[in-house]
């Protein structure tokens, strides 16, 4: 194991890496991420540490991947699709799901003062609506040690998923009161928890890639219509932003053909998985409108100690497979 990590690192210091990355120009990639929390913000112990970024790691993939990449918007991609505009090479566009409030509290500022475009898609029923996303708020509570709801069940919850399956069993208004208390006892620790619609405007107003993430953040192959939920996310999302959605990115990564083609019938044309691979690129056009992305979380960028390697990075984004979705 030893003798890999160091003929990885002298790969990478020898440009070894970069000049196989000249092979594989030709592609997009995308990157998926959701919560991005500094340290100091008391939302940082109660975050799912496999889905969140610490800031100062953000900001320093950030910068890795300006050096590595060309950064595009969603409108380039939109383009290069219909044939309007070609894509460089190389090219990466940088992604977020379902519309927490840190993503525009610190997210985006970054990759602002980086010149980096971006593109959050949200689950409108959670925009200023915390009682959506109630298993997120649940999980928070619990990491944050004051869950306390009117019955032992939830005290003694042995795990997140315990605790869920506890609440699910609740009629819907005793599961919210709960919720509630729950996240008015941890305080900051939790809240808030999701974009505001005065922050998500104020993101459409300056320009932010903006997509649709469904309404109640589940799953589309659990609902039993998902072209309902499509062209309700698609409402919500014009009530709430002022414009239309052209892309969507699957809940949970779940999807089969059918909801693939449901998503294309409601108007979407970027339809975004979480299927982990680049996306190539035929004379600076995509291949396909419908596209893979490559998740980071902190372990797949940082040592044991918590130090950023940017080899761990080149590598993890370098050697993903090259795949085309119909």
């Amino acid at each position: 194991m030893i003798l890999k990590a160091a003929a990885k690192h002298l790969l990478y210091r020898g440009g070894g890496l970069s000049a196989f990355r000249r092979f594989r120009q030709d592609t997009l990639t995308v990157l998926l991420l959701h919560r991005v929390l500094p340290e100091g913000d008391p939302r940082a112990r109660t975050a799912d540490p496999g889905y969140t970024l610490r800031l100062e790691t953000f900001e320093r993939c950030l910068d890795a991947v300006r050096h590595w990449y060309q950064p595009v918007s969603l409108s380039d991609i939109e383009n290069a699709v219909r044939n309007r505009s070609k894509l460089p090479r190389n090219a990466l566009l940088v992604t977020f799901d379902d519309g927490w409030e840190d993503t525009a509290r610190y997210a985006v500022p970054a990759l602002q003062s980086r010149g980096i475009p971006g593109v959050v898609f949200i689950a409108t029923g959670a925009i200023g609506n915390e009682h959506t996303p109630w298993r997120d708020i649940a999980a928070c509570a619990w990491r944050a040690g004051v869950f306390g709801g009117p019955a032992s069940g939830a005290k003694n919850a042995s795990s997140i998923e315990a605790l869920w399956q506890w609440l699910e069993s609740l009629p819907e208004e005793e599961r919210i009161r709960c919720l509630d208390k729950a996240a008015d006892d941890a305080g900051e620790a939790v809240r808030p928890l999701m974009m505001s619609p005065e922050t998500l405007r104020r993101l459409a107003h300056e320009g932010f890639g903006l997509g649709g993430h469904g309404v109640s953040h589940t799953p589309l192959t659990k609902l039993a219509d998902a072209e309902s939920e499509l062209r309700k996310c698609g409402a919500e999302f014009r009530e709430l932003t002022g414009r239309s959605p052209t892309s969507f990115a699957f809940p949970h990564g779940l999807y089969t053909r059918l909801e693939l083609q449901a998503a294309q019938r409601s108007g979407f044309d970027l339809i975004f998985t979480s299927d982990r691979h680049l996306n190539p690129l035929r004379d600076g056009r995509p291949l396909s409108s419908v596209f893979g992305r490559i998740s980071i979380s902190e372990e797949d960028v940082t040592d044991s100690d918590g130090r950023f390697i940017p080899e761990k990075l080149a590598y993890w984004l370098t050697l993903q497979p090259i795949k085309t979705l119909a």
